[in-house]
């Protein structure tokens, strides 16, 4: 019974405001109280009540209470709903005011407009106030010129010239009369002179011709006809003599002139009342459109709702539409509302990147790339190529945060290459895809690409530079992150010159650093060595791998060397010096850029020089007189057979013939074959002997 009437009645912690129920039913008061349990009620009720009946009756009374709530709840939402539509009407009230005054001040910041504009012009305001004072004289016709009066009514109409000229009979060219003649704006008035007249009129009005109706004929001068020209009225003519050949000229010219100035003023008017007319035309199929007048309310209900889908491809729509209509102030009027709401879509789309942009470093392309794409729609690819750059700048920095730095160098530049440039290919196919219509901003992101291609190698050096790690070691680096380097040619990007050109100061050192310390290993050595054959007596497998790796270098017939079974007549030092020579080359050819390729020979044919004169210092010392042979055996192995197989392997590397090499060839040589002291050689046999250890 609990159950229907909790499912019937009020659930356990609804809250019913007391004044929707009636104040006077005693159950209408409690159960709108404001400590209300549903469910104590509900037991106190089942404890109380006694058969069926009783609580029949009070499930009756609870749905009458419940009735009478949901009438005065709909009563009170009525209410607001009226209060709010009177709302609505009065800000709709208010933005029409708001939208006349902004036309208001539109006009007059328009007219200030036009008024400075007259100040800055010194020509222009003087022909405006000759045109006043023309203006001034047209008005003053009507003392000095009986019957003008319908000439000075037209709006508009100015003097531009007037002058005295004598009219000649057309056919006889005979003086007839002396008129005076006046050239308006758009017509040309004759006038009579008044003979015997007393007062200010002083000319009578004859004759108005419009200038579109007239033209002007320059006469031949002669005796008889001086300074007079024609003047052509459909369907008559008439023939006038100016007093002087310049005001003749003067005449013809001004005619001219103005008939082109008041036929150009015509044409401009005319488009102008047709611009005036579409303009208004465009206006009213503008203020026509019943959704354009509520698109800065639809904007703000989207944006409450983060609904920015809907309000980009509303302002998408609204711009579409209002660029049909360019020269409109309404349409101007209405931009600038829909400008101000976009600014606030802009803002909430920015805080929405940074949150798919996660907290931690974890970014979810396809919601950036949504926000990215609504940026862009919207005008603002600057602002979007911006946000989503930073972003991943972001997201590549926490997983550089997230690597572990441990003893193996090789190991953590694999992990921090892989990451770094895996980061900037998913980067790029992410660009492309939220910038595919927008190739503008492609220069931005190759230069985002070089930034933060700075700051990796800048935990690149310190890590493998930085710790004194060996010529090997930074080899093993510099070809792993190469490689991985090269994967951004797959997405287009080509870094690799980039980064090995920021390394490459710290590669030459790297390089000078690795041939000092092999000089300085090498020179102990053979400080060291008793010049023996080597003996792997019960190390076979020594033996094995001996000439496993010697094969490798290239020295097929080494074996030749070995007899006895374990001996081998070579002595360490040499053996030493062939696999850190070789594996200095390796390691050489794995950081190899053309920058490097002067530094990397001179270090080579230095570790080369160093060793001949180790040897040499060898045979001038008498400790060793009776190894001589054993040690020009070695010297002549380094030179005759180590030396050019290196030369073939780096010239089929470069493509072409290492010259420095080739010279030290002989160089060597020469060091090697210079004589030795004879107190220093012993008890030979003299020249003889020395020629065939030679």
């Amino acid at each position: 019974m609990s159950t229907i009437v909790c499912e019937e009645g009020f659930n356990s912690g609804d809250y019913v405001d007391s004044n929707l129920l009636p104040i006077t039913d005693p159950l209408a008061e409690r159960l709108s109280a404001p400590g209300f349990d549903a469910e104590s009620y509900v037991r106190e009720l089942s404890r109380n009540c006694v058969g069926d009946l009783e609580l029949q009756s009070h499930r009756k009374r609870i749905h009458a209470v419940s009735d009478e709530t949901s009438q005065a709840l709909k009563k009170n939402v009525y209410k607001n709903y009226t209060q709010f539509i009177e709302t609505s009407k009065e800000i709709s009230y208010l933005e029409a005011e708001m939208y006349q005054l902004s036309h208001q001040l539109t006009e007059e910041r328009l007219l200030l407009q036009s008024f400075h504009d007259l100040s800055l012009k010194d020509d222009s305001l003087q022909r405006e106030k000759k045109i006043e004072t023309e203006k001034t004289n047209l008005a003053s016709l009507l003392d000095m010129v009986e019957g003008c009066s319908q000439v000075t009514e037209v709006p508009g109409r100015y003097i531009v010239h007037q002058g005295s000229l004598m009219q000649l009979n057309s056919e006889t060219m005979e003086p007839m009369q002396l008129m005076k003649a006046y050239l308006l704006n758009d017509s040309l008035m004759l006038t009579s002179i008044l003979r015997k007249r007393r007062g200010p009129i002083r000319y009578r009005f004859r004759a108005l011709f419009e200038l579109d109706n007239l033209a002007v004929v320059n006469l031949k001068e002669t005796d008889e006809q001086a300074f007079t020209f024609k003047i052509l009225m459909f369907p008559d003519n008439c023939v006038f003599q100016a007093e002087t050949q310049e005001k003749k000229l003067e005449w013809i010219q001004v005619i001219d002139n103005t008939k082109q100035l008041h036929k150009y003023m015509e044409d401009a008017q005319k488009r102008s009342a047709a611009e005036e007319s579409k303009d208004q035309k465009k206006t009213n199929d503008l203020l026509s459109v019943d959704w354009l007048k509520d698109v800065p309310e639809e904007l703000d209900v989207y944006l409450a709702q983060r609904d920015f889908e809907a309000a980009v491809e509303l302002v998408q729509r609204t711009t579409e539409y209002l660029s049909n209509f360019q020269h409109s102030q309404t349409a101007r009027d209405i931009r600038s509302r829909v400008e101000s709401r976009v600014k606030n879509v802009c803002q909430q789309l920015v805080i929405e990147l940074q949150g798919a942009s996660g907290t931690a470093g974890k970014s979810n392309p396809s919601a950036v790339r949504r926000v990215v794409v609504m940026l862009v729609k919207l005008g603002r690819s600057a602002k979007a190529c911006e946000l989503f750059l930073k972003n991943y700048s972001r997201v590549i920095d926490h997983h550089f945060r997230q690597l572990k730095i441990e003893g193996n160098t090789a190991l953590y530049i694999s992990r921090l290459s892989s990451t770094f440039f895996f980061g900037l290919i998913e980067a790029a196919e992410e660009f492309r895809k939220a910038f595919s219509e927008n190739n503008d901003s492609a220069s931005a992101f190759v230069v985002w690409c070089l930034d933060e291609l700075s700051g990796f190698v800048t935990r690149f050096i310190s890590q493998v530079f930085g710790g004194g790690s060996s010529l090997s070691v930074v080899a093993e680096c510099v070809h792993v992150a190469a490689q991985k380097c090269d994967k951004l040619k797959d997405v287009g990007l080509e870094l690799t010159f980039q980064f090995r050109s920021q390394i490459l100061e710290d590669l030459s050192l790297c390089l000078q650093d690795s041939r000092e310390q092999l000089e300085e290993q090498l020179r102990h050595r053979a400080n060291a060595e008793d010049w023996a054959c080597l003996d792997f007596k019960k190390k076979s497998d020594q033996l094995t791998q001996l000439i496993y790796d010697m094969e490798s270098f290239g020295i097929d017939d080494f074996k030749n060397l070995v007899y006895d079974g374990s001996k081998v007549d070579i002595a360490q030092t040499t053996v030493e010096f062939c696999r850190c020579v070789h594996t200095f080359i390796q390691d050489g050819m794995k950081i190899y850029i053309p920058e490097l390729h002067d530094m990397f020979i001179s270090c080579l044919c230095n570790l080369f020089e160093s060793q001949v004169v180790h040897i040499k210092s060898v045979l001038g010392e008498d400790a060793y007189l009776q190894h001589h042979d054993f040690i020009r055996k070695n010297a002549a192995f380094i030179l005759e057979t180590f030396l050019p197989i290196m030369e073939e392997k780096l010239e089929d590397s470069f493509g072409r013939s290492v010259d420095q090499l080739v010279e030290l060839h002989g160089e060597l040589e020469d060091l090697l074959n210079t004589d030795v002291p004879q107190d220093d050689i012993g008890d030979g046999d003299g020249p003889e002997e020395e020629e065939e250890v030679v």
